[in-house]
């Protein structure tokens, strides 16, 4: 962990990064709904409703909408991000103003003051404690959500978890996971502790903080706001430039070496920047971010480009010209260019303990097929839904009838297997 110490810090970074963009969106569109409904009565219960639908929308359908508008960049991430921070700003925005005595803005409006600076001078003061409550719940939530927009290639640290997931190692994993807690934490902190230096005497019992208090708070708020605006200007994706090339990859292990193989080759015979965006996910995510231009390159399989991006149907058992059908067709339609082939292969396995096997005497899946309805069968998605090598072609060809199918992330199947789950 200390080694990888520099990419850890740049994912924290990201995270950050993501989070307060997304918030400071929510604040201005939800700060400016919120007073639109203290203004209009009428628009209370629509824009709550509709504040609170975002809020129940699953986050991975929510990216995988968003992703057909954005494509895979980090304004994916940042847009679903900023639509989950909408209703904690939106309800606090108009209970902090609807809170404020009607006498104080009697008295303003016999002063003279306009609405509006009713709003700036009387009222948003007021009802400001109120309104960074709100502001602590979105910044919360974005901080803690912000893990899973690494599925929409915006990084952060989720990409560090979901790679530790991926490879069943701890480490990474709590390398991942500590620092987005200790992140939720700190922003809880700081946001709660200007909550109280923004709350008048009045309400919080007349009597003054000791003067050291008051400077400790002062400086936790002052060091937050450098961290915010240090993340804010630094690291932001600009899109492509030139002399950098952008490699991805899928969120299995074999994929995550081929796309680093790839990067240390590039790194060390020229003189082009690499920037990794590995562990994006399935086959799907990878190619829109190809063709959103999001990335420059993945390595894929030229069955998988066959199958899944090309639609054919047709059994081709010769590899080259499965390969050489690919290469002209991704030239035609997608003006996309496949380089050389890597030089190996690879190919789909039923894999059970040995144990098992041997007390089942089974060797072969003809011998399993009798016997299938006694097990339960974990594989991917991506493996569920591919039309000609896939589980259902296998399932139909030998008459496999398993207990149950149960899909999962890739490396979650070798623990689950061990657990005998």
């Amino acid at each position: 962990m200390i080694a990888n110490s520099g990419h850890l810090l740049d994912l924290t970074r990201q995270h950050l990064q993501l989070s307060l963009i997304a918030v400071l969106l929510a604040l201005i569109v939800g700060g400016a709904a919120g007073v639109l409904m203290t203004r209009y009565p009428r628009l209370v219960a629509p824009i709550q409703r509709l504040v609170g639908i975002f809020q129940t929308i699953p986050a991975l359908a929510f990216i995988g909408f968003v992703m057909l508008f954005l494509g895979l960049t980090r304004a994916t991430g940042i847009t679903v991000l900023f639509f989950y921070c909408l209703m904690p700003i939106v309800h606090s925005t108009y209970t902090g103003i609807t809170g404020v005595e009607s006498g104080v803005v009697e008295a303003a409006r016999g002063m003279g003051m306009t609405r509006r600076q009713i709003l700036w001078s009387v009222e948003l003061p007021l009802a400001l404690p109120v309104i960074l409550v709100g502001v602590r719940i979105a910044t919360v939530i974005a901080v803690g959500t912000a893990a899973v927009m690494s599925l929409a290639g915006a990084g952060g640290l989720g990409q560090e978890i979901f790679a530790g997931i991926d490879r069943v190692q701890t480490t990474m994993i709590l390398a991942g996971a500590l620092p987005a807690a200790l992140l939720g934490v700190l922003a809880d902190v700081t946001i709660g502790t200007l909550e109280r230096m923004v709350t008048p005497r009045g309400i919080t019992g007349g009597k003054a903080p000791p003067r050291g208090v008051v400077l400790r708070r002062r400086v936790l708020v002052i060091g937050a706001a450098a961290v915010v605006l240090a993340a804010l200007v630094t690291g932001i994706d600009a899109g492509p430039r030139l002399g950098v090339v952008r490699i991805g990859s899928k969120d299995f292990s074999e994929n995550m070496l081929l796309g680093e193989m790839v990067a240390q080759l590039i790194e060390g015979n020229t003189n082009i920047q690499v920037v990794r965006k590995l562990s994006l996910g399935g086959t799907t995510v990878c190619f829109d971010g190809l063709r959103s231009g999001s990335i420059d390159l993945y390595p894929e399989y030229d069955g998988t480009a066959y199958t899944i991006h090309l639609g054919h149907t047709e059994r081709i058992r010769d590899p080259a010209r499965v390969y050489s059908a690919v290469k002209q067709e991704f030239e035609q339609r997608f003006r996309m260019t496949w380089s050389a082939p890597f030089g190996f292969n690879n190919y789909f396995a039923l894999a059970m303990p040995q144990p098992l096997a041997q007390q089942y005497g089974i060797r072969t899946v003809s011998q399993l097929a009798p016997l299938s309805n006694r097990f339960v069968f974990g594989t991917t998605n991506e493996f569920m839904g591919r039309p000609l090598d896939g589980y259902v072609p296998l399932a139909a060809t030998y008459g496999l009838q398993f207990r149950a199918v149960r899909t999962m992330m890739t490396g979650l199947r070798y623990n689950a297997i061990q657990a005998n789950d």
